[in-house]
């Protein structure tokens, strides 16, 4: 009956549909969390080994085996038109320059373009190119999900004031740190988030700056858009529209900040898939992340579930799978266990439902 109840508050609400399409999202690309093995290891010799999120267990750049891997299993599973599955991959396009920063002795924030980033460690040198590859073949399409996957002002803040922890994860390339030791009061994560006022240039300029960023590296405009974290207030959102973005991804809530943990934390905002709205709220509605439980077989059996509670609405099926649970970088099981059930989850969907099509973000920004 609860299972039930979540139901219906997840997908009775808004427009339904009646084409079966299977959107599968995924965030954090391009994003370089933990670079590489070496830093890892440092990683490791500051905080201790045993970490309680496992994105800093698993998250890192996905290397050309990871995509390779990835793509395989994509394009053995074929909808009702003979199309492969496909993954809108929610693309960081930029990441902090650590040695730029460094010199300037924390005063100033310096980036570099993903696509550099990939360039500069050897199990990257090759990704972009598979990246351009998958694109073609319709297994994978990106779409805006950030300029960078930090939050710049309270990250330089933080390093100017000599915080110890941010300073360690500073040296082995890094701004996260184990979360039980983080001392801000926002999200470090969250992009968009904000101490006390809010900062309206900054907020504009990486909305805009890092869209336009997007284009370049890939020669067309995202249409849509998912905050990091989910961390997002109605004016950055009003400025993402006038940049051009036509639908928002996310969960069923927007999270508002209200200037820091002492003003309140956020507010919800409950949003609703409504096929004439504009700009357009595609609400995920199946989940398969088992990196985070460790039991990716429990994992896709909730999201065939929930799969079907979605068709039953008249909703389309937008799953959300983080990067973290694609790719084995720092941990070859990671990714082997994770691709496997990723398999039997696309082989039942089209067993179960054969009329089904795969569709990307800006696909069905489009389709409905």
């Amino acid at each position: 009956m609860k299972q039930k109840l979540k139901s219906i508050v997840l997908n009775g609400p808004g427009s339904r549909i009646k084409p079966k399409l299977v959107v599968i999202e995924s965030d954090d690309w391009g994003a370089i969390r933990c670079p590489d093995e070496e830093n890892y290891r440092s990683f490791k010799k500051y905080f201790g080994p045993d970490f309680k999120s496992p994105y800093l267990r698993y998250d890192t750049l996905a290397s050309s085996k990871d995509l390779n891997h990835l793509f395989e299993v994509l394009a053995s599973h074929k909808d009702s038109q003979g199309s492969p599955a496909q993954i809108t991959f929610n693309t960081i396009v930029s990441n902090p320059d650590f040695d730029k920063i460094r010199e300037s002795d924390f005063q100033s924030y310096y980036r570099e373009s993903f696509t550099d980033t990939l360039a500069r460690f050897s199990s990257h040198t090759g990704s972009f190119q598979l990246w351009k590859k998958g694109m073609s073949e319709g297994l994978m399409y990106p779409q805006f999900h950030g300029r960078e996957h930090v939050n710049v002002p309270r990250w330089l803040a933080g390093l100017q004031s000599g915080d110890e922890n941010l300073l360690k994860a500073f040296e082995c390339r890094t701004w996260s740190v184990p979360h039980e030791l983080m001392k801000s009061t926002i999200r470090l994560q969250a992009s968009l988030d904000y101490e006390n006022e809010r900062p309206h240039d900054y907020l504009k300029e990486y909305i805009e700056g890092g869209l336009k960023d997007f284009e370049g590296i890939f020669g067309f405009a995202s249409k849509t858009f998912i905050p990091p974290n989910f961390v997002m207030d109605d004016q950055a959102k009003a400025a993402a529209e006038e940049a051009g973005i036509q639908a928002f991804q996310g969960m069923k809530y927007q999270m508002i900040p209200k200037g820091g943990r002492k003003e309140g934390g956020y507010s919800k905002k409950r949003r609703k898939f409504k096929v004439k709205d504009k700009p357009l709220e595609l609400i995920r509605n199946c989940v398969f992340e088992p990196s985070l439980s460790g039991k990716p077989e429990i994992e896709m059996m909730k999201c065939l579930k929930q799969v079907s509670e979605a068709f039953t609405w008249g909703k389309p099926a937008i799953i959300t799978v983080h990067r973290l649970n694609l790719i084995g970088t720092i941990d070859t099981m990671n990714r082997e266990l994770n691709l496997k059930y990723l398999s039997k989850l696309l082989a039942e969907i089209t067993k179960r439902w054969p009329e089904v099509r795969f569709v990307n973000s800006s696909d069905l920004s489009s389709l409905v």
